[in-house]
């Protein structure tokens, strides 16, 4: 029987999707380390001002340039100039043509002439990294391209783009090229979206709000629903009250049982958010426990609890 994990690698490109703080950079870093620990060839990718996933690798910036950061691993930060240099030069054959015909300049306003179309050279450049040949004979190719997703609000607006743009431009290049990314995002068996979310009201809320935007948009292949830190407590509210009455209320006694008190109410928390969760979606959630080296920000210790994440998808 596959685990979530084998379910997820099937596709070619996996977008990792989530509100801020909810460990979707995280989650994207650990299954782009098990895809490669795996032996496949990965991307890990996102598109942020404030780079997120170099530290993790202990790298403090990597811009646009991919960069191996483990055997099998290269993370990229993707801008649009760079996507558009590449989608010129792959159709006119000649990256030192471009750089005659194209300043800086130059690409900005065609960048920046119609909305939304970074985002359509991004998801591109994408596409394009896992398909043999299309970037090239000296580029990278890869068996696997993950998309740490910008922030959920911002997100929807990223994967919207396509079909968008597709209704105001009704012909031409600019059509068939939206076209093209709206039918691999669309794809089940080359793309899906992971989301990632908390065990707690607000969090769940927007995933359940997002999902619920995006299904209105197209029809995408989604992976099982990722609740980050949920806590577990074996007691009861009996079991707490007699440990109550046992144990002083003040020294470490006291303090021992405000923390299992604390426990308690959080893993209740936890509970109800993951069963609205399950009423709401079609496909599985799945809880994964409280980690605390994720919350280290050291890179060997980070990478660690990277490796816990990954240990608990492969036994869901």
């Amino acid at each position: 029987m596959s685990n979530i994990l084998d379910k997820i690698y099937s596709h070619r490109l996996i977008i990792v999707m989530g509100k801020g703080g909810v460990g979707k950079t995280t989650t994207a870093a650990a299954l782009a380390v098990e895809a490669a620990n795996k032996g496949l060839k990965v991307c890990l990718c996102e598109n942020s001002h404030t780079e997120a996933i170099a530290p993790l690798f202990g790298k403090k910036s990597v811009g646009a340039v991919e960069t191996l950061v483990r055997p099998g691993l290269h993370i990229l930060n993707l801008s649009p100039r760079s996507c558009f240099e590449n989608y010129v030069t792959q159709t006119i054959r000649s990256r030192t043509l471009f750089r005659l015909l194209f300043n800086n300049k130059l690409v900005h306003l065609f960048v920046e002439a119609l909305p939304g179309f970074d985002e359509i050279l991004m998801f591109t450049e994408m596409y394009n990294m896992s398909q043999k040949g299309a970037r090239g004979k000296k580029a990278n190719e890869y068996d696997l391209v993950i998309f740490d997703a910008p922030a959920t609000g911002h997100g929807v607006n990223f994967l919207s783009t396509p079909r968008t743009l597709m209704d105001m431009v009704s012909k031409g290049p600019v059509h068939n090229l939206c076209k093209s990314v709206y039918d691999r995002l669309t794809d089940s068996t080359l793309t899906t979206l992971v989301p990632v979310t908390l065990g707690e009201e607000m969090p769940v809320a927007e995933t359940l709000e997002m999902m619920a935007k995006l299904k209105g948009v197209m029809e995408v292949d989604w992976s099982p629903v990722l609740v980050n830190m949920i806590s577990e407590s074996s007691l009861n509210p009996e079991q707490l009250a007699a440990i109550q009455e046992l144990w002083p209320e003040d020294g470490a006694a006291g303090e021992l049982y405000g923390a299992l008190y604390n426990l308690q109410q959080q893993a209740q928390l936890n509970n109800a958010a993951l069963s609205r969760l399950r009423d709401a979606v079609d496909q599985a959630v799945v809880a994964i426990p409280k980690l605390a080296k994720l919350g280290v920000r050291e890179t060997e210790r980070s990478i660690e609890g990277l490796g816990e994440l990954v240990c608990h998808l492969k036994n869901s």
